[in-house]
């Protein structure tokens, strides 16, 4: 059920709230665990922003960071 309203968001829409929620994980958070740093990675890969997820992804695998 989830994935089917997802589905009906405009792919324009949902990618500028994956950045949004990118944005605001990354100013309110101290530290990110390694968990934290992949969900990171998948809004900014959701928000069309592939480097910005990169960038999470090596934290994630060096054990997380800032």
């Amino acid at each position: 059920m989830r994935q089917a309203i997802i589905d009906q968001i405009n792919p324009i829409r949902r990618a500028v709230m994956h950045r949004d929620l990118a944005r605001s994980s990354e100013t309110f958070h101290g530290r990110q665990s390694p968990n934290d740093c992949e969900q990171l990675a998948d809004h900014w890969r959701e928000a069309q922003a592939p480097e910005r997820a990169l960038r999470w992804l090596e934290l994630a695998a060096r054990g997380g960071g800032a």
